[in-house]
């Protein structure tokens, strides 16, 4: 008797096992399938992200163009010279002198004037950000400068 249950729990502990690895290799094989879905869903998040940013910085580059359309090849060899001076990429370049340059001849600049106002905006806005710690990065303190320099207190 004491062999049939030493062969019964052998037997059972067996089957046991072999059951416990079938929900192992099931487990596996479901939070595999989840894996997939989620990574299929974060590259089409991706995918999404990396388009907008692209569309985004073809806005900026003709904006860019647009405020310095008198001057295209200079004011892109001055933003070019920014970018490398202060390790920015030429979209954000472009976008911040843009921007500045924007304001500035809508006030009655010229192109060369308000192109050589941004440079020294924004070179100002770089220093802020990096001494100051300013909460809104070259940015914020861009887009502060240019309204005070325009007069606006707030």
């Amino acid at each position: 008797m004491a062999t049939d249950q030493n062969v019964n729990y052998r037997v059972g502990v067996k089957g046991a096992k072999k059951a416990g690895n079938q929900f192992k290799q099931l487990g596996k094989t479901i939070l595999a399938s989840f894996g997939g879905i989620f990574a299929a869903q974060k590259l089409a998040g991706l995918t999404i992200a990396l388009k907008n940013a692209a569309r985004d910085g073809e806005e900026t580059r003709q904006k860019f163009d647009v405020v310095f359309e008198g001057m295209k090849t200079g004011a892109n060899s001055v933003a070019d010279a920014f970018s490398k001076s202060f390790k920015l990429a030429g979209a954000t370049t472009r976008e911040l002198l843009g921007n500045t340059g924007d304001l500035l001849v809508g006030f009655g600049f010229t192109e060369k004037a308000a192109l050589d106002m941004a440079v020294q905006v924004n070179s100002l806005a770089q220093d802020l950000a990096s001494f100051t710690n300013f909460s809104g990065g070259a940015k914020g303190a861009s887009d502060a400068l240019t309204k005070a320099i325009l007069g606006e207190t707030e």
